[in-house]
């Protein structure tokens, strides 16, 4: 599953931010709300900050969202090698995503992590695509 959302961002925001949005392989942090335009969607941002300073915040879980069609045992493997790199206290959820369906697995707590643009990186790199979300 992919896709994308144009960001449009704003006055006092983007003055606060515009060092962050030269960054363009920055993970960040978006909260904003959704406008329907001719177009398509787009999010209009209220707060944007750099992934690594929202961490103590942190997501109350992970999502790593797979094409059951191409994933492999060995990729599987190498997921949960990473996983238990970044251990920490945040559940992780693996979604099977099929044309028309999807299965939900809730991982074992000893594979709960705590979130960092590393394993972002990480996981997103194994798999060729932005699997993981927060």
């Amino acid at each position: 599953l992919a896709g994308s959302v144009e960001v449009v961002v704003y006055g006092e925001v983007y003055e606060r931010v515009a060092s962050l949005l030269q960054q363009p392989s920055l993970p960040l942090w978006l909260k904003g709300h959704v406008v329907q335009e001719e177009k398509g969607p787009k999010l209009v941002a209220q707060e944007i900050a750099s992934l690594e300073t929202v961490s103590p915040r942190g997501p109350s879980r992970v999502d790593v969202r797979l094409q059951a069609a191409t994933v492999t045992r060995e990729q599987l493997l190498k997921l949960k090698g990473i996983l238990s790199r970044h251990g920490g206290p945040v559940p992780v959820f693996l979604h099977f995503l099929h044309p028309r369906e999807e299965a939900s697995l809730a991982l074992p707590k000893e594979l709960a992590l705590t979130p960092s643009p590393e394993l972002i990186s990480e996981v997103n790199r194994l798999f060729g695509y932005p699997a993981l979300t927060l």
